[in-house]
């Protein structure tokens, strides 16, 4: 409730005085530090990336559950960063630039750094080759789609239905859904008509 002469609060984010009117509904001095306490208050960083891992064994995979690109590799936050370099750097430290981080196990999903270590390009190529996978495997020929090129169709084909809707029938994320209409994913093996992808920009 306001009142009519301001009142004297502390500031729950720098702890100093300040004045307001309205005291119910004022707990900082401002925006700036209001956003500050609330991003300080959020756990660190590898403890929400591990929130989205189901951390095993330490000889078995653990899997990552959040979203996936194409070939099954998981994909974390806004940038869509590779979840398993991200789970190295968390265990094991920084990247040198160059260099890949590949898996032993050969399992897209995992991201246990025991089952991860670091090559070059080449090195990917050659892991690649020795398990057999230097053929094609993009879309359904993956191991780990989830997909089929009709379900990819009919996605592209659907209007009027929200892509969290498509995502939860899919069993995908809305961000895939979304990349998929756009012609972002799967455009190799579906190709997006113009139509299709004006229709996607609307």
């Amino acid at each position: 409730m306001a009142v009519k002469n301001p009142i004297t609060m502390t500031c729950r984010g720098c702890q100093q005085p300040f004045s307001t009117f309205d005291p119910s509904r004022r707990n900082f001095c401002n925006k700036s530090c209001a956003r500050r306490f609330h991003l300080s208050q959020r756990p660190p960083f590898d403890v929400r990336f591990m929130s989205n891992v189901a951390v095993a064994g330490p000889s078995e995979c653990w899997i990552y559950r959040g979203s996936c690109d194409d070939l099954g590799y998981g994909r974390y936050g806004a940038r869509q960063l590779k979840a398993h370099r991200i789970s190295w750097q968390i265990h094991n430290g920084p990247i040198t630039n160059g260099l890949w981080a590949l898996h032993r196990c050969d399992n897209p999903p995992c991201v246990n750094p025991s089952h991860l270590f670091l090559g070059t390009s080449d090195d990917n190529n050659k892991d690649r080759s020795i398990k057999g996978r230097s053929r094609d495997q993009r879309g359904e020929r993956h191991n780990m789609a989830k997909l089929t090129a009709e379900d990819v169709r009919a996605i592209r084909s659907i209007e009027g239905i929200s892509h969290t809707t498509i995502a939860e029938k899919y069993g995908l994320s809305q961000a895939h859904v979304s990349k998929i209409k756009r012609g972002e994913s799967w455009a190799h093996f579906v190709p997006v008509s113009t139509t299709e992808e004006g229709k996607s920009k609307q």
